[in-house]
């Protein structure tokens, strides 16, 4: 989401690729990675209950504070997903 910005669409398969992505960035074991349409769900719907997103419609998500996102791309947290 803090990578794509408005064209983050958190069901399509591009985006489910993208998840993958992060996971094998951060090092989890590829045994533990599963990026499907439920798992992507349940964390948007964790990340709602923390107030780290919000949901403006349906499929329709972004970062609560831009202010997340800045500290992830000065972190280098973001680099490498979209290339």
């Amino acid at each position: 989401m803090a990578a794509k910005g408005e064209a983050y669409a958190p069901f399509e398969a591009p985006t489910l690729a993208l998840y993958t992505k992060t996971m094998e960035l951060a090092k989890v074991p590829a045994e533990d990675i599963k990026a499907d349409v439920s798992g992507a769900q349940q964390a948007l719907i964790a990340l709602q209950e923390k107030k780290l997103v919000w949901r403006a419609s349906r499929g329709v998500y972004a970062v609560d504070e831009q202010v997340i996102v800045d500290l992830l791309r000065e972190d280098g947290m973001l680099d490498g997903l979209l290339e």
